[in-house]
């Protein structure tokens, strides 16, 4: 019977280390990242964090007692629920975050001039604009409307930069 995947709370700041020492053990460990940028002295600089900061998924076969060894990894607080034994999660879920990830669209932070973004909140979700300025946390973005370019105004949190 294939594992399952299950969600592992870590201590804070202990994602990665618990990932490695999970994949040191033999089990299949994922931590979903983010690409935030940040403008730091004019400069843009742009680092992966953790998508879920404090968690990390795992494959573990929960039929025998395989994943106990797992719950003692050093770095790891408890696998979730917090309980007798650990509830897996859908395959699916994990597998469209692997996807949503590896798409590119999770990153936050600095959106550039020029660069293409899609809306994924408010009236405009799913289209794609053109980023034309960024000061702070607000864009002016153009949007091509019925064949007609149209000037519209959103917050960095409600879009996601395409690749």
């Amino acid at each position: 019977m294939p594992a399952d995947w299950y969600v592992c709370q870590t201590k804070p700041n202990s994602e990665r280390q618990v990932r490695r020492r999970f994949e040191d053990q033999g089990f299949l460990a994922y931590l979903p990242l983010l690409s935030a940028r940040r403008a730091i002295n004019g400069r843009i600089l742009e680092r992966k964090a953790p998508l879920f900061p404090g968690y990390v998924f795992v494959t573990l076969d929960t039929d025998d007692d395989e994943w106990k060894p797992a719950t003692a990894t050093k770095g790891v607080l408890t696998l979730l629920p917090s309980s007798e034994r650990p509830r897996a999660i859908s395959a699916r879920d994990v597998e469209a975050i692997r996807s949503a990830e590896s798409a590119g669209l999770f990153r936050s932070g600095v959106v550039r001039p020029g660069e293409r973004v899609r809306m994924f909140r408010g009236t405009l979700v799913d289209q794609v604009l053109e980023c034309i300025e960024s000061k702070g946390d607000r864009l002016k973005l153009l949007w091509n409307c019925l064949g007609a370019p149209r000037v519209v105004y959103a917050r960095i949190s409600d879009v996601t930069v395409l690749q």
